[in-house]
């Protein structure tokens, strides 16, 4: 754009030449030129406008793009990394088969499983009549991965390949059970009360609201823990339940409780 703007300035200059020498010098007797003002002046309009037009093709050939003229896509003038044969910002995935079976083999239906990637966002899924799940994950990656039910024990397992195929075994729990809230906030069999976990500005340290409950012991407010701490918690039916945060992420909790 600079150099329109000098190209520009240099026409101006010469505009104002033009009309300096026909507007005011022939308006004067010269001998040879004998004009009149009014002669000076529709001139200098003339050059003015043929000027204007050598402007306006210059500005139109070489500052704006020919695409744009057209109404194709323009293109922008500045280094551009090349994507041919590559796709950018997309990373290589594969399909993880899981299985989840109790400590004799048998099959758990209804089963929740989760896969927590580097990314720290999970991928969530729930087993079939034959305790299979399937899940997308980035392939050549170490994963955390995630189990519960509401019968059984909880099950967390980390630096998992993600490129093997996982049987994950659960025991079960005669007094609670297990679940994994999908997102920042979710609910346990048996409490009344809604849970919202959160991952704290330090290393280590979590903290949690709770809906119409209380931390036995735990001031009101946020109350902070560190995996795997035993929280009493007692709702507004008076109900105590031992809750045990085995994982925390965003979109991802893994709890195991225990009626007191």
């Amino acid at each position: 754009m600079h150099r329109f703007l000098r190209d520009a300035l240099l026409y101006i200059g010469a505009l104002i030449t033009l009309y300096t020498t026909f507007g005011f010098g022939l308006a004067k007797e010269t001998g040879q030129f004998n004009w009149s003002l009014n002669d000076s002046l529709c001139l200098s309009i003339l050059l003015a406008l043929v000027i204007a037009g050598v402007l306006t093709l210059l500005f139109k050939r070489h500052y704006w793009p020919k695409s744009a003229v057209r109404g194709e896509p323009v293109a922008l003038k500045g280094k551009v990394h090349s994507t041919q044969g590559a796709t950018v910002g997309v990373t290589s995935r594969r399909t993880m088969d899981m299985d989840v079976v109790d400590y004799q083999g048998k099959a758990i239906s209804s089963a929740q499983v989760a896969v927590i990637p580097q990314n720290r966002v999970a991928r969530h899924a729930t087993t079939d009549a034959s305790g299979k799940a399937s899940l997308e994950v980035p392939a050549g990656e170490r994963v955390t991965l995630l189990a519960a039910h509401s019968s059984y024990g909880p099950l967390v397992e980390r630096g998992f390949d993600s490129g093997r195929n996982p049987r994950l075994t659960l025991s079960t729990s005669p007094d609670g059970g297990s679940t994994i809230l999908t997102s920042s906030t979710g609910y346990v069999d048996g409490v009344q009360g809604r849970l919202n976990p959160h991952v704290g500005a330090e290393a280590g340290d979590y903290f949690i609201y709770i809906d119409d409950a209380a931390v036995v012991g735990k001031p009101e407010g946020p109350v902070h823990f560190s995996l795997e701490e035993v929280l009493l918690v007692q709702d507004q039916n008076d109900v105590t339940t031992r809750l045990i945060f085995l994982e925390v992420t965003k979109n991802a909790s893994l709890i195991e409780y225990h009626r007191a």
